[in-house]
C-alpha cells in the first residue's frame, strides 16, 4: 500500500499549543471565547468537547496571526 501519510494534532493540543505560542493564558483565551477559563482547560485536555457555537470562533482565533 502506497500514499501519503498524514498525522494531525488532537483539537486539544492545537488549541493549547497555539495559545502557548501567542503566550496567552487560559484566562485570556476564556475571555476571547466567552467560555470559562476552566473550560478553556478542558478543551485542552480533551475532557470536553467543543460546542458547536464555540466552533467558529476557534477556527478564526487559531487562523489569525
Amino acid at each position: 500500500m502506497t500514499g501519503v501519510q498524514t498525522c494531525a494534532l488532537p483539537i486539544s493540543q492545537l488549541i493549547r499549543d497555539t495559545r502557548k505560542k501567542r503566550k496567552m493564558t487560559q484566562q485570556a483565551l476564556a475571555k476571547i471565547l466567552g467560555v470559562t477559563q476552566q473550560f478553556v482547560g478542558c478543551l485542552e485536555t480533551g475532557k470536553k468537547s467543543i460546542p458547536v457555537n464555540l466552533k467558529e470562533k476557534l477556527q478564526k482565533w487559531i487562523k489569525e496571526l
